[in-house]
């Protein structure tokens, strides 16, 4: 099986993946719709101004200046007090007798049942759900794409998804394949997948297999 090659948009820089032998083909971007050629040798655009401080660690205000002398025996002061406060307080409650009242009352209550945080089911590939693609012709271009959709039916973001489409001939043999990918699905959504066919004589396709990086 030949090893697909990947290439930018040059428009939008959008991911492409192709088979050896599109090399070159002037085709319409499955991302922008924009005329791209098919070219493995073309470099990715570096990241953005934005792009990379987004990623730059964010800055810290300065510290505050220290307070002067006198100020911090009043804030010394202040906190004793606050402290012999509690610990007055703290005692008196000691010394007061118990409310036997209140403790019948409070053992007759119900225990309450622990709250307990919603359990989320673990990351599987099976929760990745494709219907069965289609092929669609592109007007005014010619070009065949295969089409459908990929479901995330989990809790969790799913990162670096391919599909992975087997094409067949009018017989119902293997005439090739094609793939799409795409960075991230998010949880419950669900991403549009749009495959080039560079085979001619592809009538239909079914999905293969469904990855994730």
């Amino acid at each position: 099986m030949d090893v697909h090659r990947k290439c930018p948009c040059a428009h939008c820089g959008g991911n492409i993946e192709f088979p050896p032998h599109g090399e070159g083909v002037s085709i319409v971007c499955p991302h922008c719709r924009q005329q791209t050629v098919l070219n493995s040798t073309v470099p990715r655009q570096p990241l953005s101004e934005a792009a990379v401080s987004a990623t730059t660690e964010p800055e810290f205000p300065p510290p505050s200046p220290a307070l002067p002398a006198s100020r911090r025996w009043i804030l010394a002061l202040l906190i004793a007090f606050i402290g012999a406060g509690a610990i007055g307080w703290f005692v008196w409650q000691k010394s007061q007798p118990a409310d036997v009242s209140s403790v019948s009352g409070a053992t007759n209550q119900p225990a309450q049942p622990a709250v307990t945080a919603q359990s989320v089911a673990p990351k599987s590939i099976d929760d990745l759900k494709a219907d069965q693609p289609v092929l669609e012709r592109t007007q005014g271009s010619g070009l065949i794409y295969v089409v459908g959709t990929v479901r995330n039916e989990s809790d969790h973001q799913r990162f670096g998804v391919k599909v992975e489409l087997e094409l067949l001939n009018a017989g119902g043999q293997k005439a090739g394949v094609a793939q799409d990918y795409v960075r991230v699905i998010e949880p419950r959504q669900s991403w549009r997948f749009r495959a080039l066919v560079l085979e001619s004589n592809a009538t239909s396709a079914k999905v293969a297999s469904i990855q994730e990086e």
